[in-house]
């Protein structure tokens, strides 16, 4: 961030903070990029680790969300074709039982067994439907788990924005030289607070003092 007057660059200060270093005094010749003054950046560098620590927990529960997502698709389908698989032998040996009861002539007691086996057999028809619907309810979770993934993508966004402008910050706290050239005046010293757009030095480039 500088200023223009003539030949002179002013060097002034985006954030607001304690100045810990003072790298130059006046005079001084000083290369393109060599830091000239550093600003308190122990809060900043504190807050991107924490938002690369929150990004890192979203990876994280990302893949549990898929792991938990594949376990539970393959479960309930499996769950889904045994249970079907149970309602066809239960409508069959319901029909078989019918059958049986039907051609009967023989005694009331045998009769009367023939009846068991019909009830019974429907018994677990109507068990093995009731476990059918318990298996498809349970992929209902599937939708929970994909909407929780879902909402992984805008808050992980959020956070790299977060993260950027952290960063961006973190940058601003070590004032460099935007060129090779001549430190002319030094506004700072180590201790003072600086805040937002202050000057804090002046420099120039000698290749094109006119």
């Amino acid at each position: 961030d500088a200023r223009v007057a003539a030949d002179i660059v002013a060097l002034s200060s985006r954030v607001p903070g304690w100045v810990t270093a003072v790298e130059v005094i006046e005079g001084d010749a000083a290369r393109k990029d060599g830091v000239l003054v550093r600003i308190d950046d122990r809060e900043s560098r504190l807050l991107v680790q924490e938002l690369d620590a929150q990004i890192a927990g979203i990876d994280r529960r990302r893949e549990e969300i898929e792991a938990r997502i594949a376990l539970t698709d393959r479960q309930t389908t499996s769950r889904i074709a045994s249970k079907q698989a149970a309602i066809r032998a239960a409508e069959a040996a319901v029909a078989a039982a019918a059958i049986t009861r039907a051609r009967l002539d023989q005694t009331r007691a045998v009769l009367e067994t023939a009846k068991q086996q019909v009830l019974s057999a429907q018994a677990d028809l109507e068990n093995a439907r009731a476990t059918l619907v318990e298996a498809e309810a349970a992929r209902g979770e599937l939708t929970v788990l994909r909407t929780q993934l879902a909402e992984l993508g805008p808050e992980e966004q959020r956070l790299q924005s977060q993260r950027e402008r952290a960063a961006l910050d973190l940058k601003d706290r070590i004032i460099v030289m935007p060129f090779d050239g001549v430190v002319d005046r030094v506004f700072v010293d180590v201790g003072e607070y600086v805040t937002p757009g202050q000057r804090l030095l002046m420099v120039h480039d000698p290749e094109h003092v006119r």
